[in-house]
């Protein structure tokens, strides 16, 4: 076959670069960029082995695109995480959503669906705590959570736990559903570096 009929790495490693030229991308995005890169370069050589009856233009016009609307997704991607991290430093400092709270405590807090955890205190700092429970609420399922502590963690906003272990046990009992728990896993927040996320 043409791609088995000699060595065709030359040939990959030029449409490769030919498709990276002029982006000047480095770090992610350029790892991201070359992905796009490796199936211009497929299609060029199924050019060439008379695979694919396109005109030679046409995978750069078309990959180029696609690897265009990648790039728009990833941004819209990063604008509405900005957007729930600013919502988050916003209803932190909503005393209905995040009621102060001295650390050991031992009354109860009775949580209703507005709760989304407390001010209190960690390690001689001032901390919001957000329920482990609630972090959906504030960044939605699954993959935005996970986006979102992501995030916290570069900003270095997310403190306390432990390996991938990212709540933090507090002596700060609540009463969810009728039943009282004594030490709730939170994820812990450091409220000064909340405070001052900058606008995304």
């Amino acid at each position: 076959s043409y791609l088995l009929a000699k060595d065709r790495t030359a040939d990959v490693v030029r449409y490769w670069r030919h498709f990276l030229d002029g982006l000047h991308l480095k770090g992610w995005e350029e790892r991201f960029a070359k992905k796009f890169a490796i199936a211009y370069a497929g299609d060029m050589l199924a050019i060439d082995a008379g695979i694919l009856p396109w005109p030679r233009d046409w995978p750069f016009q078309a990959i180029m695109h696609c690897y265009r609307q990648a790039q728009a997704g990833l941004a819209r991607h990063k604008q509405i995480l900005g957007d729930k991290m600013q919502n988050l430093r916003m209803v932190a400092k909503d005393q209905a959503r995040f009621p102060v709270v001295a650390s050991g405590k031992k009354e109860s807090i009775e949580c209703t669906d507005e709760t989304l955890g407390v001010i209190t205190q960690y390690k001689g700092q001032q901390v919001c705590a957000l329920r482990r429970d609630r972090l959906k609420v504030v960044a939605g399922p699954n993959a935005g959570g996970q986006a979102m502590l992501r995030a916290l963690v570069k900003e270095g906003v997310l403190i306390g736990g432990h390996g991938d272990v990212r709540t933090t046990q507090l002596p700060v009992p609540m009463t969810v559903g009728g039943k009282v728990v004594e030490k709730p896993r939170y994820y812990v927040l450091d409220a000064v570096k909340l405070g001052n996320l900058a606008d995304t």
